[in-house]
């Protein structure tokens, strides 16, 4: 005996599997992300307001550390930055300045003194 299903039923189980399935899809969209947080130079042009080409030589020249190879891209450790940020932020110093000349005032001529 073959038992047929009727359009709602093939519907309503259609219906049931996509349901499973969006809710497996967003299952995996929502796990946190395991290891370290790291930063491409475009990342970190992005975060200090510099060009890109400033960000690269800045991790080429070991501003942020050792940087981490990833194939031939450089990346920064969320450590890394933080490092940098703590030694080159905070108030700036005053720099101590030159006593300035006193300017020369001109002073208009009376009458007498005109020639």
């Amino acid at each position: 005996m073959s038992k047929t299903k009727s359009k709602e039923e093939i519907c309503q189980a259609l219906a049931e599997n996509l349901m499973a399935y969006i809710d497996l899809i967003a299952g995996e969209q929502k796990q946190e992300v395991q290891g370290p947080v790291l930063y491409s130079t475009d990342d970190l042009a992005n975060l200090l307001g510099i060009s890109r080409y400033t960000a690269r030589q800045w991790v080429c020249q070991g501003k942020f550390g050792e940087p981490i190879h990833a194939g031939r891209f450089l990346r920064v450790s969320q450590e890394a930055l933080d490092n940098y940020l703590d030694e080159n932020t905070g108030p700036t110093k005053k720099r101590e300045t030159k006593p300035r000349r006193p300017r020369a005032v001109m002073t208009p001529l009376g009458p007498a003194e005109r020639i």
